[in-house]
């Protein structure tokens, strides 16, 4: 758990993850949460289909524990590493990601227009990072696909 006072970001060196809160007033608890195993994942149709799963955390408010934190405006960002590896696509260099949606039991990819999406890569350090900008939070896990 990391306790971080707004509108600071958190660095979560395990998940290779930096959540930005910009705007924000007070302070929020940033909660990693288990991830599932791939081998557990439910069967799913559609566009994308994990290969890595990346992160999975809760949002709280710091003095109101467990009460969850949904909604965001300014959005937060959420920015995950990603390496090579990660691509969908490894010669056309594709990088997707999407997030699970329990409700609905299927993965909606994270998009430019949709969340800002924009995979940021470094040559020189062979990964990269992958940057999205929420509005809402429901603690999904999040991974890179095809």
């Amino acid at each position: 758990m990391a306790l971080t006072p707004l509108p600071d970001r958190i660095y979560l060196p395990q998940e290779q993850v930096v959540v930005k809160f910009p705007g924000h007033a007070g302070k929020i608890q940033v909660i990693p949460r288990g991830l599932p195993e791939m081998k557990d994942l439910p069967e799913t149709r559609g566009v994308f289909k994990p290969v890595r799963l990346v992160i999975n955390l809760k949002l709280e408010h710091a003095d109101q524990p467990r009460a969850k934190i949904l909604k965001f405006d300014p959005p937060i960002e959420v920015r995950v590493r990603y390496t090579a590896d990660d691509y969908a696509d490894k010669e056309k260099k594709i990088l997707r990601m999407a997030y699970w949606d329990e409700e609905n039991k299927k993965w909606i990819p994270f998009t430019k227009a949709g969340h800002k999406f924009s995979p940021e890569w470094d040559a020189s350090m062979g990964s990269g990072w992958a940057v999205v900008f929420l509005k809402e939070w429901g603690d999904p896990p999040i991974a890179v696909g095809t």
